[in-house]
């Protein structure tokens, strides 16, 4: 397994943006649109130029929520861990996450704030991160899943 430098996995990102720009694009500005408040659908499809079907299509396959008073909001945890980490840097609002390691089963908690990450548990967790220019594969997730479990066995958490 390769050892990057984070700004190697930030360039290898921003690339995939730039390259697939028109599918991040309706994310972008929902996160620019709540940096000035609370957005509703209809604020958002009017910026997009949307229809009321491709809004909510939008909704659905984003795993948004629209909350009691109308507004969408990003639910935490959603989306890849990457999105996770840094969906409260651009929203500027913590999340709490639980999830559950897939080669152990033990669940992780953390804290994500604007500032950073606390409350980690166990201590030890880590998180591994596929670069958008890799190709997924069986032999690939195979492989992740592999040097998990021999990262889990070594670890004390």
């Amino acid at each position: 397994m390769s050892q990057l430098t984070l700004q190697e996995i930030i360039t290898a990102h921003t690339d995939a943006l730039a390259a697939h720009s028109e599918g991040f694009l309706p994310t972008i500005r929902l996160l620019l649109l709540q940096g000035a408040g609370p957005v509703s659908p209809e604020r958002l499809a009017t910026a997009m130029q949307w229809t009321p079907q491709q809004m909510e299509a939008f909704v659905h396959d984003n795993d948004l929520a629209i909350d009691d008073r109308g507004h969408i909001q990003i639910v935490p945890g959603s989306g890849c861990a990457l999105d996770t980490l840094l969906l409260p840097m651009l929203t500027g609002q913590q999340a709490h996450i639980v999830r559950t390691c897939p080669a152990t089963g033990r669940q992780i908690r953390l804290t994500v704030t604007p500032e950073g990450i606390g409350d980690l548990d166990p201590p030890g967790a880590v998180l591994s991160l596929r670069l958008p220019s890799l190709e997924t594969n069986a032999s690939n997730a195979q492989a992740l899943a592999s040097a998990a479990r021999r990262y889990a066995e070594k670890a004390e958490f």
